[in-house]
């Protein structure tokens, strides 16, 4: 037991704390969305770069940032993929309601 919870500990010091110093800033996930590549290790399953994901994911971000345009334009891109259907789609017409109103 004490192997584990030694272990653990030595994650989270070695790698939990440093991932969220680096997305402490919340431009840093945009940055991360809009620029990087997907990765294995690390950071990881946010979607290729074009993905329908990425683009839900990107929008979110960009709408929580207050980046409208870039919100508007990802959620269209995610909607436009058919990926979201049903409820997503309903919650993503009404934040580019919203974000058409602003």
């Amino acid at each position: 037991m004490d192997f584990a919870i030694k272990n653990v500990k030595d994650e989270l010091t070695s790698c939990g704390f440093p991932w969220f110093e680096r997305f402490e800033d919340m431009h840093e996930p945009l940055r991360t969305l809009l620029e990087d590549d997907e990765e294995n290790n690390g950071t990881w399953g946010f979607g290729a770069n074009p993905s329908p994901s990425r683009s839900y994911k990107t929008g979110y971000m960009a709408l929580a940032i207050g980046n409208y345009q870039l919100a508007a334009k990802s959620l269209k891109a995610a909607i436009d993929s058919e990926r979201f259907k049903q409820l997503d789609q309903l919650r993503i017409d009404y934040e580019l309601a919203l974000v058409k109103s602003i």
